[in-house]
Parts: structure tokens; C-alpha cells; sequence
């Protein structure tokens, strides 16, 4: 879930470069779903963390290159 949090901001904006000017209705579209997203996506990990066990709750760990190593985490 944190990993959507952060790259869809991301994802969207580029994409939004390669909108032509001339689709504003369309780039504020864009803009508004993505930013709604993000805040219904931040509202809902607030919601779900857990006070009484506290600590990290929302890990996502992911080995990408195990021989050198590298993991997503």
C-alpha cells in the first residue's frame, strides 16, 4: 500500500507531461482522481494502523536482485 502511495503521484505526473496543453479538462481530471486516490489511500492507512501493537505495520520487502543482495524494502 505504501508503495502505491508513493509512486502514484509519480506515475501520474509524468504521465500528465505528455498531455497536450489543449486537454485541460483532461489534465485536471487526471490531476483530481490521482490526488483524491492518494488521500483516500492515506485516510485508509491512518485508519487501519494498529495502536496497541504499534511498530511497523504496512512493511512490503521484495528481493530483486538476491545474489547482489538488493531488495525492496
Amino acid at each position: 500500500m505504501l508503495t502505491v502511495l508513493t509512486l502514484l503521484p509519480i506515475t501520474v505526473g509524468i504521465v500528465l507531461l505528455f498531455l497536450p496543453a489543449e486537454r485541460k479538462v483532461w489534465i485536471r481530471g487526471l490531476a483530481l482522481g490521482a490526488a483524491s486516490t492518494a488521500l483516500l489511500l492515506s485516510i485508509w492507512v491512518y485508519v487501519s494502523y494498529d495502536r496497541v501493537v504499534g511498530g511497523y505495520q504496512f512493511l512490503e520487502k521484495a528481493p530483486w536482485v538476491p545474489a547482489l543482495g538488493i531488495s525492496y524494502h
